[in-house]
């Protein structure tokens, strides 16, 4: 059978969105296998961590997302991957430190799609994490890496961009929240 070429983004409310993740082992990095339950073929396929990481890279590209977390895709492990720039940053386990400054820009998401709200974030932050070959880096960022690093780190935690905005936001968005309610019950009905 033919791998996928893309993955299937999981939508709001799904429960895995909502759950923490919890870090990836070392010995993961090489030898285990993850049951991914989110592709687009109906049976359940399974993957390394190199393999899951490819895939989610072509996944943010053709969904032209500036970032990819493993929650997104059914997988509630700490990895994600993001674009500030056209190359892909990978990020296993990765920490937030060093928060600076604060700034309001918009925000969607590829989970919450026809969503978009200002969300407050930190303007400076160092990402320390493993890049795909399991090697620990540090990067200092600030402005829209900074947002995007923080975006994915809170899906890792089992936050959307929802639990950051106020009541009288998320009334304004009751809409679209119904539909993405509506198409999940749907989608996961008994047969």
């Amino acid at each position: 059978m033919k791998e996928p070429d893309v993955l299937r983004i999981l939508s709001y409310p799904d429960p895995v969105l909502s759950t923490p993740c919890r870090d990836i082992e070392s010995a993961e990095m090489l030898y285990k296998q993850f049951r991914l339950t989110a592709s687009k073929r109906p049976f359940l396929n399974l993957l390394s961590i190199p393999e899951l990481v490819e895939l989610m890279i072509k996944t943010c590209q053709k969904k032209k997302g500036a970032g990819l977390a493993a929650p997104q895709v059914g997988m509630a492990v700490r990895l994600f991957v993001a674009f500030p720039t056209s190359d892909p940053v990978v990020c296993i386990n990765p920490v937030i430190s060093d928060m600076e400054g604060e700034e309001e820009a918009d925000e969607g998401c590829l989970s919450v799609p026809g969503v978009w709200s200002k969300i407050k974030r930190a303007r400076k932050l160092k990402l320390t994490a493993l890049d795909k070959d399991g090697k620990p880096f540090e990067r200092e960022c600030e402005g829209a890496e900074a947002r995007i690093y923080q975006h994915e780190v809170d899906h890792l935690d089992g936050k959307l961009i929802l639990n950051r905005i106020g009541p009288g936001e998320r009334f304004r968005m009751r809409n679209v929240l119904e539909r993405l309610q509506d198409d999940y019950d749907f989608r996961n009905r008994k047969k």
